[in-house]
């Protein structure tokens, strides 16, 4: 990758992050123009700049962990506040080094990792027996009295990827190891940075262990699908194999897959973690890859469905879910040994530019991936990791400026 586009990778990766903490504000115009007052991005080229990681700081110094996992109507550690704000402040800090942002990260790990259902009181919400007939180790994605309050599936383990984040971060800087995390340990989680780490990684392994590996991996072909023959669990009727929840599962089994190949640990973990990405990785990228390509402007850019598997053209994939099939995808990407080409991915990147992006301030809401349906601006919170994929994508006309997609994430 040349110098220009390193520049503008690093540019629209603060993007991404200021527009993963913009989702999370409601699109009420006072709260619109209090999160643009707040955030600053004052250019896509060059590195981050020390005004725009001040004014991030600032902002995210007035907000505030969810306090439950399902505040924010649901799924608050997932796709929901907690976790949009988790995988921002984690690509400040990669971005900055700024230790401020890493210990915000942590006070909100640690207040995410205490919501766990089995840690949490039951005068909270805690303590819930789910479908299982046990207390599981879940972070419970809604409501006591909500219709499915006995069911967690594939955005407990998104919640897991957010933690791991904030391990991996942890692990990839030594140097912190041995110093005490300036929070006082509230939660007995560890009093180093390390221990922390070790301490988080350790409760979503045991999670994994009671629940996801036990539950939702198919023995044999390491795939990921619901549980088979359990009547209780097929009457909460969520599936959990369409590609957006794959990736989901995905995203927690590989950041925990390469903190134990960091500290080298646990190799066996590693392997059956990693071979869960890739039966998963190969069966969704498949799915996408031979669903419906076309040719738009001369490239290739691809139209896929909800679930892998589909052959009814008839029906595209949604924008919101296309936006978590791709980030998992790229995700996936970057560790070697899951056999991802550049090839394999670049029309996801051709897709954004040439079909979702239309340009010109437009912000429909789009219901498809279909060309002609779709029309905003920025899709949705993984859209702009496809800049890792295609980074000079910036350059194309059609790109959405910033403050458009800025203002698509404020949804």
């Amino acid at each position: 990758m040349n110098d220009l586009c390193v520049r503008i990778a690093l540019g629209v990766r603060c993007l991404a992050a200021v527009c993963f903490v913009m989702s999370t504000v409601r699109p009420a115009f006072a709260a619109e123009q209090q999160v643009r007052a707040g955030l600053v991005i004052e250019s896509l080229s060059g590195p981050v700049t020390a005004n725009e990681v001040r004014a991030f700081k600032a902002f995210m110094r007035t907000q505030n962990p969810p306090r439950v996992p399902w505040d924010f109507r649901h799924n608050a550690w997932s796709f929901g506040p907690g976790g949009r704000n988790l995988e921002a402040m984690g690509m400040v800090y990669e971005l900055s080094g700024d230790i401020e942002i890493l210990d915000q990260m942590i006070r909100w790990t640690d207040e995410c990792i205490s919501q766990r259902n089995d840690l949490m009181p039951a005068d909270k919400g805690g303590q819930r027996v789910m479908w299982t007939g046990r207390i599981d180790k879940v972070w419970c994605p809604e409501a006591p009295a909500q219709r499915n309050a006995k069911y967690a599936g594939c955005e407990t383990e998104d919640a897991i990827a957010h933690i791991a984040y904030c391990d991996k971060l942890i692990l990839q800087h030594p140097n912190l190891w041995k110093t005490t995390v300036p929070d006082g340990d509230p939660h007995g989680y560890g009093a180093t940075y390390l221990d922390r780490a070790m301490g988080y990684i350790a409760k979503c392994d045991e999670a994994n262990n009671d629940y996801f590996l036990r539950w939702f991996v198919q023995p044999g072909t390491n795939l990921i699908r619901s549980p088979e023959n359990l009547p209780a669990g097929k009457a909460i009727n969520n599936n959990v194999d369409a590609i957006n929840r794959q990736m989901m599962f995905d995203g927690g089994y590989q950041r925990l897959a390469e903190c134990h190949e960091f500290l080298g640990d646990n190799s066996e973990r590693v392997k059956r973690y990693d071979a869960i990405l890739k039966a998963s990785v190969a069966e969704c990228l498949a799915g996408i890859r031979n669903f419906d390509p076309r040719e738009i402007n001369g490239v290739k850019v691809y139209n896929w469905h909800y679930f892998p598997w589909s052959a009814d053209k008839s029906k595209s994939e949604s924008v919101g879910h296309a936006a978590y099939d791709v980030l998992g995808i790229h995700r996936a990407s970057l560790r070697p040994g899951y056999g991802i080409t550049l090839a394999d991915v670049t029309p996801l990147a051709n897709t954004l530019v040439h079909v979702i992006a239309k340009g010109n301030n437009t912000r429909p809401r789009p219901q498809s991936m279909e060309e002609g349906r779709a029309g905003t601006t920025c899709s949705a919170n993984g859209s702009c990791w496809r800049t890792g994929i295609r980074p000079c994508m910036t350059s194309s006309p059609t790109r959405p400026s910033p403050h458009d997609a800025m203002r698509t994430m404020q949804t």
